[in-house]
């Protein structure tokens, strides 16, 4: 069997992508929870649900997806099949870099609780980012279906 037979056909590959998109944002929404409970001054344990642990969820998370976005089954097709979408592509390879070092630095102020009351503004910042990514990305894809 060939590496072409074993992919999903061009659609298939962006709606995996799409359906990603939609976990993340279950993620998102338990980071928006947690730092509003920061933001009211509640006790937060260190559980499942801790600042440490949605933070490392996010980050291995936003490390797969932008993986499987940069690949050539999926970028790399645009680009071949759009080239003049190349510079735009290149700009939101970027934006992947600065989020994944953002949640990495996010994740190292989780690790230690007596600092969690820190946490909610960068955090928001950094999710009003990726808000703004996935749509200039959404963007990217309409353009380029609608070619």
């Amino acid at each position: 069997m060939t590496q072409a037979a074993a992919l999903p056909d061009l659609f298939g590959r962006f709606t995996v992508v799409m359906r990603e998109h939609r976990d993340l944002r279950q993620t998102v929404a338990h980071l928006r929870h947690l730092c509003a409970a920061l933001e009211d001054g509640q006790e937060l344990n260190e559980d499942s649900r801790s600042p440490a642990s949605l933070l490392g969820e996010l980050l291995s998370d936003l490390s797969e997806h932008f993986a499987m976005e940069e690949g050539e089954a999926y970028f790399g097709t645009v680009v071949d099949e759009a080239p003049a979408l190349d510079s735009r592509i290149g700009e939101l390879k970027l934006e992947h870099t600065l989020m994944l070092h953002g949640v990495g630095v996010l994740c190292s102020l989780a690790g230690d609780p007596k600092r969690w009351a820190e946490l909610p503004r960068p955090t928001r910042e950094l999710l009003s980012l990726l808000e703004r990514h996935e749509r200039a990305e959404s963007q990217l894809l309409a353009e380029f279906f609608g070619k």
